[in-house]
């Protein structure tokens, strides 16, 4: 049904290729398989050593950017290379999305590893909501505790929704699970691959500057692609309302 992914790249994974990684302790029954997607690790042995000891202990599949990006880059029409700003921060999420054969994708970065907490009932509303709702571009949970009240005197997720919507005149779409913002972070989101793959990534850039404020090595980059999408098209990526579902626990505000 899900596929879990996770990216690996040479500053990151180590620390996620251990026993105890909340990729490898993470289970649900809506979790039918696990993917690494290998991008640009250097450390070959060490990848190698690591990945053999933990094939002993977990069942998890591999797919390798350097194998599979030349066709994703023609299956998404995508006009970039390895001299692109942020190419590296782009191409492993169609290298994924290419190659998950589940209906669904919950990617989470190693980033979130620490903090996040998630369980079946996210993942419920999350399916419900990608299939129920045709302006939801994909689902996530709050970027921090969505309990926590601003001094704005609204929640988390409540503030986004609300500062997003004011500033373009837009109204929200009330739901009893989920906000809604035009924002969206590739640490964390779930998606129907039937719709991430029919998602035009290559609208023009001046729609994601609109709201986009990621950082500027990443360039076009698939978060920013997504952010466009959901400019353009008048569909929001929905945050999860449950209060201690999240990706990290601190005050990120």
């Amino acid at each position: 049904m899900i596929t879990l992914n996770t990216i690996a790249y040479e500053g990151n994974f180590i620390k996620l290729l251990v026993k105890d990684s909340w990729f490898f302790k993470f289970n649900s029954k809506f979790i039918t398989k696990k993917t690494i997607t290998i991008n640009n690790v250097y450390s070959k042995e060490v990848l190698k050593n690591r990945i053999d000891e933990l094939k002993q202990h977990y069942n998890f599949d591999l797919v390798y950017v350097s194998e599979e990006e030349e066709t994703a880059k023609k299956d998404f029409n995508l006009n970039i290379n390895k001299e692109t700003l942020g190419y590296h921060y782009t191409i492993p999420y169609f290298v994924a999305i290419n190659n998950t054969k589940t209906d669904y994708l919950l990617n989470v970065a190693t980033d979130c590893m620490d903090d996040i907490f998630i369980n079946d009932t996210f993942l419920i509303c999350a399916i419900n909501e990608i299939e129920g709702n045709p302006r939801c571009s994909s689902t996530m949970v709050a970027w921090t505790k969505n309990n926590y009240i601003m001094k704005s005197g609204m929640k988390v997720g409540e503030f986004e929704e609300f500062d997003i919507f004011k500033k373009h005149e837009m109204k929200g779409v009330l739901s009893d699970n989920f906000h809604y913002t035009l924002n969206f972070t590739d640490q964390f989101f779930m998606n129907s691959i039937d719709k991430l793959k029919k998602i035009d990534y290559n609208i023009n850039e001046n729609e994601a500057n609109k709201i986009y404020n990621g950082p500027a090595y990443g360039g076009n980059s698939f978060e920013k692609r997504m952010v466009g999408h959901q400019v353009k098209n008048n569909v929001y990526n929905c945050v999860f309302k449950g209060d201690n579902f999240y990706i990290h626990d601190n005050n990120y505000y």
